[in-house]
Protein backbone atom coordinates (compact mmCIF):
# COMPACT_ATOMS: atom_id res chain seq x y z
CA UNK A 1 0.00 0.00 0.00
CA UNK A 2 1.88 3.38 -0.84
CA UNK A 3 -1.21 5.91 0.08
CA UNK A 4 -0.55 6.62 3.89
CA UNK A 5 -3.57 6.23 6.27
CA UNK A 6 -4.66 8.68 8.03
CA UNK A 7 -5.89 8.43 11.97
CA UNK A 8 -7.00 11.24 13.83
CA UNK A 9 -6.68 11.05 17.99
CA UNK A 10 -9.37 11.74 20.54
CA UNK A 11 -7.45 12.09 23.64
CA UNK A 12 -4.19 13.26 24.42
CA UNK A 13 -3.29 11.65 27.84
CA UNK A 14 -1.13 8.86 28.70
CA UNK A 15 -2.38 6.37 26.54
CA UNK A 16 -3.16 8.88 23.55
CA UNK A 17 0.35 10.66 23.36
CA UNK A 18 1.90 6.92 23.53
CA UNK A 19 0.04 5.92 20.20
CA UNK A 20 0.69 9.69 18.70
CA UNK A 21 4.65 9.10 19.34
CA UNK A 22 4.32 5.79 17.99
CA UNK A 23 2.50 6.05 15.27
CA UNK A 24 5.08 9.14 13.91
CA UNK A 25 7.40 6.70 13.48
CA UNK A 26 5.88 4.85 10.96
CA UNK A 27 5.86 6.66 6.68
CA UNK A 28 2.68 5.08 5.99
CA UNK A 29 0.62 6.90 8.91
CA UNK A 30 -0.49 10.54 8.66
CA UNK A 31 -1.66 12.25 12.12
CA UNK A 32 -3.98 14.70 10.80
CA UNK A 33 -4.98 15.86 14.13
CA UNK A 34 -5.38 15.31 18.07
CA UNK A 35 -7.99 16.29 20.06
CA UNK A 36 -8.24 16.74 23.98
CA UNK A 37 -10.09 18.84 26.00
CA UNK A 38 -7.54 20.19 28.15
CA UNK A 39 -5.24 22.37 26.32
CA UNK A 40 -2.10 21.55 28.52
CA UNK A 41 -2.59 17.50 27.97
CA UNK A 42 0.87 16.31 27.11
CA UNK A 43 -0.42 14.59 23.84
CA UNK A 44 -1.28 18.98 22.74
CA UNK A 45 2.15 19.83 23.59
CA UNK A 46 3.35 16.91 21.32
CA UNK A 47 1.76 17.54 18.72
CA UNK A 48 2.06 21.12 18.44
CA UNK A 49 5.65 20.66 18.72
CA UNK A 50 5.35 18.23 15.25
CA UNK A 51 3.14 20.65 13.63
CA UNK A 52 -0.07 18.36 13.91
CA UNK A 53 -3.16 20.46 14.14
CA UNK A 54 -4.54 20.41 17.84
CA UNK A 55 -7.78 21.12 19.36
CA UNK A 56 -9.99 21.02 22.36
CA UNK A 57 -13.14 19.95 20.51
CA UNK A 58 -13.18 16.48 19.42
CA UNK A 59 -16.31 17.51 16.54
CA UNK A 60 -13.16 19.25 14.94
CA UNK A 61 -11.29 16.11 14.26
CA UNK A 62 -14.66 14.29 13.16
CA UNK A 63 -15.84 16.78 10.98
CA UNK A 64 -13.02 16.31 8.88
CA UNK A 65 -15.05 13.19 7.46
CA UNK A 66 -14.13 11.45 5.34
CA UNK A 67 -10.50 12.46 4.87
CA UNK A 68 -9.64 10.74 8.25
CA UNK A 69 -9.26 6.80 7.25
CA UNK A 70 -9.29 6.17 11.78
CA UNK A 71 -10.38 8.24 14.59
CA UNK A 72 -8.53 6.70 17.50
CA UNK A 73 -10.56 7.19 20.56
CA UNK A 74 -8.37 6.89 23.53
CA UNK A 75 -11.22 8.73 25.87
CA UNK A 76 -13.43 5.68 26.62
CA UNK A 77 -16.30 8.06 27.55
CA UNK A 78 -20.04 6.97 26.55
CA UNK A 79 -20.86 10.56 26.39
CA UNK A 80 -17.86 11.09 23.46
CA UNK A 81 -18.31 7.38 21.88
CA UNK A 82 -22.09 8.14 21.26
CA UNK A 83 -21.18 11.65 19.82
CA UNK A 84 -18.73 10.12 17.64
CA UNK A 85 -21.25 8.02 16.41
CA UNK A 86 -24.22 10.09 16.09
CA UNK A 87 -22.03 12.38 13.58
CA UNK A 88 -20.44 10.35 11.67
CA UNK A 89 -24.39 8.81 10.71
CA UNK A 90 -25.24 12.64 10.24
CA UNK A 91 -22.89 13.40 7.80
CA UNK A 92 -23.50 10.44 6.13
CA UNK A 93 -19.26 9.48 6.74
CA UNK A 94 -18.95 5.98 5.84
CA UNK A 95 -15.74 5.74 5.04
CA UNK A 96 -13.80 6.38 8.69
CA UNK A 97 -13.25 3.97 11.17
CA UNK A 98 -13.68 4.34 14.40
CA UNK A 99 -11.36 2.48 16.89
CA UNK A 100 -12.72 1.85 20.17
CA UNK A 101 -10.73 2.27 23.78
CA UNK A 102 -10.54 -1.86 24.25
CA UNK A 103 -8.67 -2.12 20.62
CA UNK A 104 -6.66 0.75 21.49
CA UNK A 105 -5.15 -0.16 25.12
CA UNK A 106 -4.96 -3.72 23.23
CA UNK A 107 -2.87 -1.87 20.71
CA UNK A 108 -0.93 0.29 22.84
CA UNK A 109 0.10 -2.47 25.38
CA UNK A 110 1.52 -4.25 21.64
CA UNK A 111 3.28 -1.32 20.74
CA UNK A 112 4.92 -0.85 24.46
CA UNK A 113 5.85 -4.47 24.48
CA UNK A 114 3.65 -5.38 27.84
CA UNK A 115 2.36 -8.38 28.84
CA UNK A 116 -1.11 -7.51 29.67
CA UNK A 117 -3.33 -4.45 29.06
CA UNK A 118 -4.00 -1.87 31.31
CA UNK A 119 -7.44 -0.59 32.54
CA UNK A 120 -9.24 1.63 30.87
CA UNK A 121 -10.18 4.73 33.36
CA UNK A 122 -13.96 4.52 32.50
CA UNK A 123 -13.93 0.79 32.11
CA UNK A 124 -14.27 -1.26 28.73
CA UNK A 125 -16.20 0.62 26.79
CA UNK A 126 -18.01 -1.10 23.46
CA UNK A 127 -19.52 0.72 20.67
Amino acid sequence: MSQKVRVGIIGGGETGVSLLMNFMKYKFIEIVGLADIDENAEGIKVATDFGIMTCQDFNEIVDLGKTVDILVDTVGKKVVRHAIRDKMMETGNQHTIVMPELVVLLLEAMINDRDEIKGGKHGFQTY
